[in-house]
């Protein structure tokens, strides 16, 4: 949600102490009170495609449930409202839910980052052939891609593995 830059506090008090009552007005204290500076997200955008021998529906139950989630992409989910926390060996992260298509995908934001980053499960099937493929989309550091499309592999070899291919 961007960061908060100590400076504007400092200038919002400025204000209000010089000009702002100067004006009688409080609306651009106000504004300069609640003033965030977005700084442009540095990660990079990978979007994996993987073939999955499942239905979409089977495949959905796996990425959208905390059941299923829980099988394969982490230890345990607890949901409350549209916030899953997803805990993974004495770590948890919690992740908004941003959109939930019925056999199409899911899409998630986590906690604390930047308001264009997401990851997101998407289910794609071939008209011609009715193949199902599970695209993951995520946000990386530029650094870590490898990694991160490596850890990616593993996971959702994890879940082939729980679907029987």
């Amino acid at each position: 949600m961007g960061k908060y830059y100590p400076q504007f506090q400092k200038l919002s008090r400025l204000f209000n102490k010089n000009i702002g009552s100067v004006l009688k007005k409080d609306i651009f204290a106000y504004d300069l009170k609640n003033f965030t500076l977005m700084v442009k997200s540095t990660k990079k955008k990978i979007r994996m495609e993987f073939e999955i021998k499942a239905s979409p529906s089977m495949l959905f139950n796996y990425i959208s449930s905390p059941s299923g989630l829980s099988q394969w992409f982490c230890n345990d989910v607890d949901i409350y409202n549209n916030f899953y926390k997803f805990k993974w060996d004495g770590d948890e992260n919690i992740a908004e839910l941003l959109k939930k298509t019925p056999l199409k995908g899911v899409k998630f934001r986590w906690k604390d980052t930047h308001p264009d980053e997401f990851f997101e499960f998407e289910i794609q099937q071939d008209e011609l052939t009715d193949d199902v493929a599970l695209v993951v989309t995520d946000y990386v550091e530029p650094i870590d891609e490898k990694n991160a499309i490596l850890l990616w592999e593993n996971q959702v070899h994890e879940l082939r593995t729980l679907l029987g291919g």
